[in-house]
């Protein structure tokens, strides 16, 4: 049973709200990196956290987010070890944004929409700085 089944089960169907803000529902905690960390660093930090995906940050701004699956598979894709150990900022996608307003659909729908997008250079990902 998940997190989510016991929460559906908890609550009685006339108070459940099948799309709550975002508030409602995210992480308070967050772990995050940089562009520049090591493959090994990010998944150490991944296992560690227990988490699968991790924000990329540059300055205090989040420019992108590291999956798990995007790991896993530049791993299995058998990439040379020499390109492995640079940094992860080729793997990055890029994020939405959603203000803290928006409902759970409003944020899957924006995720969904730019989900296959990857950063292939900080200048394409709009990290600029601004």
């Amino acid at each position: 049973m998940t997190t989510t089944d016991q929460w559906r089960l908890a609550a009685p169907p006339e108070t459940r709200d099948d799309d709550p803000a975002v508030t409602a529902v995210m992480t308070h905690r967050i772990v995050g990196i940089t562009a520049d960390v090591s493959l090994s660093t990010a998944l150490s930090l991944m296992a560690k956290e227990r988490v699968r995906h991790l924000p990329v940050f540059e300055d205090a701004r989040c420019r992108g987010l590291l999956f798990e699956t995007d790991v896993v598979g530049h791993l299995l894709a058998g990439v040379p070890a020499e390109l492995s150990a640079g940094s992860i900022a080729h793997l990055v996608r890029s994020a939405p944004t959603v203000t803290t307003a928006a409902r759970r659909s409003e944020a899957r729908d924006a995720c969904g929409k730019r989900a296959s997008t990857r950063c292939s250079s900080p200048s394409a990902a709009g990290w600029s700085g601004s």
